[in-house]
């Protein structure tokens, strides 16, 4: 019997391995000149313009609250598709491999994951065994919500 796989596109924030389904990804870019928007909260990076498109883009680690490290020319810009919410993209470390997973190895229990990411559960669509770690499965649809969120209710 054959077991189903899904692609994910894979990539690290503050040294972990995240990663989104390929289906929901329209391109992966390294331009970073983000324009500021005033009053926006702290994981909104800002407006980047890529060939003439306006994409809005969010800090992952920020959301998840992840440690920040010092500025490194190597990051990346996932950007999603219509799809998926208005143009937005995730500011990640550096992008990893496109990972096949068997449906056998994923999981949607997110108790496996670390306590820091246990709070935005939300985001957390499952856990995948890899070989040699954990992949955690963001939900992209769930990011613009949970900004929208916090613009409303900036104080926690």
């Amino acid at each position: 019997m054959e077991t189903e796989s899904v692609k994910y596109c894979t990539f690290e924030a503050a040294g972990r391995l995240f990663g989104v389904p390929l289906i929901d990804i329209k391109e992966i870019t390294a331009e970073t000149n983000y324009t500021c928007i005033p009053h926006a909260p702290e994981c909104v990076s800002g407006y980047v313009n890529i060939r003439g498109n306006i994409i809005l883009g969010l800090d992952l680690k920020q959301i998840l609250a992840l440690p920040a490290k010092e500025e490194d020319v190597s990051k990346r810009m996932v950007i999603f598709k219509s799809t998926v919410g208005p143009a937005f993209g995730l500011l990640v470390d550096e992008i990893g491999e496109i990972v096949s997973v068997s449906s056998q190895d994923i999981t949607s229990d997110s108790t496996s994951i670390g306590s820091e990411l246990q709070g935005l559960s939300g985001l957390v669509q499952n856990i995948c065994r890899l070989p040699n770690q954990l992949l955690v499965v963001l939900n992209p649809r769930k990011f613009l919500p949970i900004i929208e969120k916090e613009l409303y209710q900036p104080s926690r």
